[in-house]
């Protein structure tokens, strides 16, 4: 890894060296510079209002703010009908993709197709 990559002394755990590396790789990059600027280029607001299909926006309350204002931006944006679902603590469902009850999150989703 060139760059400025997490270096072998960061205070990473093993698997987080390991997905970050992966995230790289992914987007055939081999820094951390050139993953944000590969990730900078993926912004779908400008064309949120040319889908017309029914969607679902689903979001984890544990997610942070960041996440919690793209999935307002999302569903305010398009032009077709959006079933929304926030997801709780107390569900243990907050979090990204729901991994604390993938049970619940997979309902949700499968009911709404």
């Amino acid at each position: 890894m060139t760059g400025d990559a997490p270096s072998e002394n960061a205070s990473l755990s093993r698997t987080e060296k390991l997905s970050f590396k992966a995230s790289l790789r992914r987007f055939g990059v081999d820094s951390l510079h050139g993953w944000i600027t590969i990730l900078a280029a993926f912004n779908a607001t400008p064309d949120l209002g040319n889908i017309a299909c029914p969607s679902l926006a689903m979001v984890g309350t544990g997610e942070g703010k960041e996440a919690c204002d793209l999935f307002d931006e999302f569903v305010n944006g398009v032009a077709g009908p959006v079933a929304q679902r926030i997801f709780t603590q107390v569900e243990r469902a907050d979090m990204h993709c729901q991994f604390g009850n993938l049970s619940l999150s997979n309902t949700v989703i499968y009911d709404w197709l």
